[in-house]
């Protein structure tokens, strides 16, 4: 499927790294963006990605975030339900992530015990080994 003419972009990981390396290409688009002609979205997953990448200080994403046009999108209960149903089969069969650990998940799971001074609750302790946190095993 090509991009037609729907004026919604959703923007990857990818995208935005390239974004910050000001790909020509993703500076028309913002340019379009800026001029009212298009719309984005940014996943915070795509969000976290990409970050992961790039490394950036909050004050770089600053402008990023701040560009005309373009959305962030927060997982919500709902889209949390319909995102895993839509990662199931891709992490079911996947050579590397094994379902239950997939980094995103394990890096949140990390940070919110950190930030909460809580226990983490897992059947995959290995997910989270060599980080400060506590963990109690499901056996």
């Amino acid at each position: 499927m090509t991009h037609g003419t729907n004026m919604l972009r959703v923007f990857d990981a990818s995208a935005v790294v390239e974004i910050f390396a000001g790909n020509r290409f993703l500076v028309e688009i913002l340019d379009q963006m800026h001029a009212g002609f298009l719309v984005a979205a940014l996943p915070v997953n795509a969000m976290a990605e990409a970050q992961a990448v790039l490394k950036a200080r909050a004050s770089h994403w600053a402008p990023v975030l701040a560009i005309f046009g373009l959305h962030t999108i927060p997982v919500t209960d709902d889209n949390a339900l319909e995102i895993g149903m839509i990662a199931s089969p891709r992490i079911e069969y996947h050579p590397v992530h094994k379902a239950l650990i997939g980094p995103l998940m394990a890096v949140q799971v990390i940070h919110e015990a950190k930030v909460m001074n809580g226990v983490i609750v897992t059947s995959v302790p290995e997910a989270y080994r060599g980080h400060d946190v506590a963990i109690l095993t499901i056996r």
